[in-house]
C-alpha cells in the first residue's frame, strides 16, 4: 500500500491537472481502505497469538476454552484478511488507472490543495467522533466493531491518515490527506445514516421505505452535480461515471448493495464537487463548490 501511494506520487508530479487530481484522490481512498481492513486483521491476528500463549500455562479444563476462543478469532480474522488481499487488487488498478488516465481542466494549486486536506481532516475526526458516541462505542468495543462493520474501521485508519498528512508539505501528502479525509468522512456519514436514519439493527433495516427513497434523492443529487460540472467546466472525469455506474449495478440488488449503492451514488456527487473545490481558483468556470461533501442530511434532503 505505502509503495502505490509513492506510485500516485510519481503520477502527480509537481503540477496537475483537476481531472488528474480527482482520478489520484479517489485511487488513494482504494489504498485506505486497504490499509484500513490490514490493520483490523493484524488486531485479530496479535488477539489470536495472545490466546494461544495461554495455553502454555493452563489445565485441559481451562485449555478447552481458550482453543475455542482461538479459533473464533481465526474464523473472524481470515475474511478481513481476505477482503484485505482483493481491496489491495483493486487498489492496484485504481492506482495504474491514476497513472495512465485522461488530464484536463484547470490546474489544481498547492495552496488549495492543502486548504481543501485541512478542511476534510477536521471534518473526518468530527464525524468520526460524533458517532463514536452516537452508538456508544467504548475503544475496547469499537475494536471488536470494526470486525462486524468495515465502514468504522475505514473510518478510523481514515481519519487517522488525513491528521498525520494535512500539514506535510508535498501535493501528493496532501492528495493522500484529502483523500483519507474524505474517505472517512462520507464513511462515518453512511454509518449515521445507516444506524440512526435507517435504523439497522441486527443485520436488518428498520426504514427501507426510506433506503429507496434515499437512494433515489442520491441518484438526482449526483446527476445533478456531473451535469453542471461538465455545463460549466467541459469536464468529466471518469471516476464520476464509474461511481456512478457502480450505484446503478447495486441498487436492485440486496439491502446491503442498496446501502453499498447509496455510498456509491454519494461518491459520484463527491468526484464532481471536488474537481470544483480545488479549482475554483484557478478556473473562472468552475461551478460554485459545495462547503461540505455530501451527507445522510443534505445528500437525503434532510
Amino acid at each position: 500500500a505505502n509503495t502505490m501511494l509513492q506510485e500516485l506520487g510519481a503520477a502527480a508530479g509537481e503540477e496537475h491537472d483537476g481531472v488528474a487530481a480527482v482520478n489520484a484522490i479517489l485511487a488513494a481512498e482504494s489504498v485506505v481502505d486497504a490499509l484500513a481492513l490490514v490493520a483490523v486483521g493484524k488486531t485479530g491476528l496479535q488477539a489470536a497469538v495472545d490466546t494461544a500463549k495461554k495455553l502454555e500455562s493452563q489445565d485441559a479444563a481451562a485449555s478447552a476454552s481458550t482453543v475455542r476462543d482461538f479459533f473464533v478469532l481465526l474464523l473472524k480474522t481470515a475474511p478481513v484478511l481476505a477482503r484485505a488481499e482483493s481491496t489491495l487488487a483493486a487498489a492496484r488498478m485504481d492506482t495504474a488507472f491514476s497513472g495512465e488516465a485522461e488530464h484536463g481542466g484547470a490546474l489544481v494549486t498547492s495552496e488549495r490543495l492543502a486548504s481543501v486536506a485541512k478542511g476534510y481532516a477536521s471534518a473526518a475526526a468530527a464525524g468520526r467522533a460524533y458517532f463514536q458516541a452516537l452508538v456508544g462505542l467504548t475503544d475496547e468495543s469499537a475494536s471488536t466493531f470494526a470486525f462486524a462493520e468495515p465502514s468504522w474501521a475505514t473510518a478510523s485508519m481514515g481519519t487517522t491518515l488525513a491528521g498525520a498528512f494535512a500539514d506535510k508539505g508535498t501535493d501528493i501528502e496532501r492528495t493522500i490527506a484529502l483523500a483519507a479525509g474524505a474517505k472517512a468522512y462520507l464513511s462515518s456519514a453512511a454509518l449515521q445514516n445507516k444506524y440512526y436514519a435507517l435504523e439497522y439493527r441486527d443485520g436488518v433495516i428498520g426504514r427501507r421505505a426510506a433506503l429507496t427513497a434515499q437512494m433515489d434523492e442520491a441518484r438526482s443529487s449526483a446527476l445533478s452535480a456531473a451535469a453542471t460540472l461538465k455545463a460549466s467546466t467541459g469536464i468529466m472525469p471518469s471516476r464520476v461515471i464509474i461511481e456512478f455506474n457502480q450505484g446503478e449495478e447495486l441498487r436492485e440488488g440486496s439491502d446491503d448493495d442498496k446501502i453499498h449503492a447509496l455510498s456509491a451514488y454519494w461518491r459520484a456527487t463527491f468526484a464532481a464537487s471536488v474537481y470544483a473545490e480545488l479549482t475554483r481558483a484557478t478556473s473562472p468556470k468552475a461551478m460554485p463548490p459545495s462547503t461540505t461533501p455530501p451527507t445522510p442530511a443534505n445528500a437525503v434532503g434532510g
